[in-house]
């Protein structure tokens, strides 16, 4: 139902599957309980979506983009809860100075890239339409993608085009890998979370030392010594629903920091940022100022386990549900050799 709805976002295109700028867009759905409209939101950017979630503010926007080399993006809206017109913005993440995936975060700095409206990006887009599939197809170039960093362009339209090359053209990050679902609990308040899952932190997220040819980036800002497994990060929401550093908080396979890691090292330093929240942290002292709840709860939630190997942490985190209560609903797309059974739903309970 929902991509027949999609796909009617594109009746009047004369050649379907042939305009790639039409392509790659935020599709809103006002009212879905009754008969939704599905409308592209161009003002928001084009790049390979996952996910995009609004704040209770009904102005900030995250946008997750799924791939290899990849994007965290932000809008902010002019007018709340018109995802029309407003502010396109990617973020430049800087690396604390360590390389464990279970251990290691980013500080976030956002760049601005333009201030679009959906009538007028929409009016760039329409300028592309007509063009059969080809090498030579005439779409922006690199060097107009540099043109416009530099501020020669005629307009805005390479920051909503092509967005993710017109933010590493600015200066943002463009080494995220597999980049999934991106949420928040109801109502969330400045001091809670934002959560986003990234499936996998290898290729991209490696060093350049490491990674191969083709995923060599000339800034190499993230160097992880990353896997298939993927991690689960939280952000902190700030002033104005602001985020501006990203922690892990879960990771998976041999070097699971919670859940596989913590039956052998439980210790409250085992993840620095996230085990003195955590439900099981052995520190914890129970109604009667007892050390040694969370070990218990930690027995009671692997009574059923045989084996602890990491094989059995989580594996490629994808979808992402945060509860109201802060419980983080993490479910799995994973086709990883040895995680036995595949694709599990997992729940991320903190105290």
């Amino acid at each position: 139902m929902l991509k027949e709805q999609c796909a009617r976002a594109n009746v009047g295109i004369p050649r379907p599957y042939r305009e790639s700028y039409r392509y790659g867009h935020i599709i809103e759905i006002d009212d879905p309980t009754s008969t939704p409209t599905p409308v592209k939101q161009f003002a928001m950017g084009r790049f390979s979506r996952e996910n995009a979630v609004v704040m209770p503010d009904q102005r900030t926007v995250y946008l997750s983009d799924d791939g290899t080399g990849t994007v965290f993006f932000k809008f902010v809206t002019d007018t709340p809860g018109d995802l029309s017109a407003g502010t396109l913005y990617a973020a430049k993440a800087t690396q604390d100075a360590e390389n464990k995936v279970a251990t290691t975060g980013f500080d976030l700095e956002w760049i601005k890239l333009d201030h679009g409206t959906h009538d007028q990006v929409e009016s760039w887009v329409a300028k592309y339409d007509g063009q059969k599939p080809r090498s030579n197809a005439n779409y922006i170039t690199d060097a107009e993608v540099k043109q416009w960093a530099r501020g020669k362009a005629k307009d805005n339209r390479v920051a909503f085009l092509e967005s993710r090359k017109a933010a590493a053209a600015k200066g943002a990050t463009n080494e995220f890998r597999k980049m999934e679902g991106v949420n928040i609990k109801q109502n969330a308040k400045p001091g809670d979370y934002l959560y986003m899952a990234m499936s996998n932190t290898n290729k991209t997220m490696l060093s350049n030392q490491d990674a191969s040819s083709e995923n060599d980036d000339p800034q190499d800002e993230i160097q992880l010594e990353g896997n298939e497994w993927g991690a689960v990060y939280r952000l902190q929401l700030g002033a104005n629903y602001n985020v501006s550093r990203m922690e892990p908080i879960v990771t998976g396979g041999p070097n699971a920091n919670i859940c596989g890691g913590c039956p052998y090292d439980a210790h409250p330093n085992s993840a620095s940022t996230v085990c003195q929240d955590c439900v099981h942290n052995p520190t914890k002292e129970d109604e009667n100022g007892i050390v040694g709840k969370g070990m218990t709860l930690m027995k009671q939630a692997f009574s059923s386990q045989e084996s602890y190997d990491p094989e059995n942490t989580i594996s490629e985190p994808d979808n992402i549900v945060v509860m109201d209560d802060g419980r983080v609903i993490i479910g799995e797309d994973t086709g990883n050799e040895g995680h036995d059974p595949p694709n599990m739903v997992w729940v991320y309970n903190l105290d």
